[in-house]
């Protein structure tokens, strides 16, 4: 049983072929590594998605990343395999989990994970999981309560121009929050109370509304302990309507 990502023959393979230092490139494509390692040790499609992760942001201020130094370890589940101890980065500018690695020289290397295949995965200890939004588009979102009714935030972030340089420069935005409450297999977007409360049936509006307003709290800028105090009322509520 392989207990890492980079530790699957062709995972393996990759690195011997393809590694990610400067002056050892080879000039073998990723469909052609994907096909020996298939060829010699059958398919293991879970471990090489065959897309080496393209940075193309060096004079960028910013970074793509939701957090952009990752010094913690990460875990991925890949069709229901979970891999621990793994360094992990979300690019939330393109969507991309990228996975980086030590090569056999020692340099740098990060390729992308297969999103098709990850079921979840956890950085700085949040979960992040497919979940449908309000367009019917899978995206990876951060759980932030799981439940009858779930706290869902997705995350972006912006590539501008810089009109303050004297040469054109980009940057990227800081990280750009979307809220939404999962209830019914339905997703919600809010962005205050009011637009929270109208998430559920109407019949609950009102004891919603008088919750929030007692506990003078504001969902737009509640913290990740009043959220969580806050869902589980609100999935006790609906709880004691069954």
């Amino acid at each position: 049983m392989f207990r890492g990502l980079i530790r699957g023959i062709s995972f393996m393979l990759l690195l011997q072929y393809y590694p990610l230092h400067a002056q050892k490139m080879t000039d073998l494509s990723t469909l052609e590594i994907r096909e020996d390692a298939e060829s010699k040790y059958g398919p293991s499609a879970e471990l090489l998605n065959g897309e080496k992760y393209q940075y193309s942001y060096k004079t960028t201020r910013g970074t793509p990343f939701l957090w952009a130094h990752v010094d913690f370890e990460s875990s991925v589940q890949i069709k229901g395999r979970v891999y621990e101890n793994q360094k992990i980065r979300f690019d939330i500018y393109n969507q991309l989990m990228v996975l980086d690695f030590t090569d056999r020289f020692g340099g740098p290397g990060s390729m992308v994970l297969n999103k098709e295949w990850v079921d979840h995965h956890i950085i700085n200890g949040s979960m992040f999981k497919k979940i449908s939004n309000e367009e019917g588009l899978e995206k990876f979102g951060q759980v932030k309560y799981e439940g009858r009714a779930s706290c869902i935030y997705y995350w972006e972030k912006k590539y501008l121009p810089d009109l303050h340089e004297g040469e054109k420069q980009y940057y990227f935005s800081d990280p750009i929050r979307q809220s939404f409450i999962v209830v019914n297999n339905q997703t919600c977007a809010y962005k205050g109370n009011r637009s929270f409360i109208k998430c559920f049936v109407k019949q609950d509006h009102q004891r919603f509304k008088t919750y929030l307003k007692d506990n003078r709290i504001k969902v737009n800028k509640a913290s990740d302990r009043e959220m969580q105090i806050l869902m589980d009322h609100m999935n006790q509520s609906l709880r004691d309507e069954d």
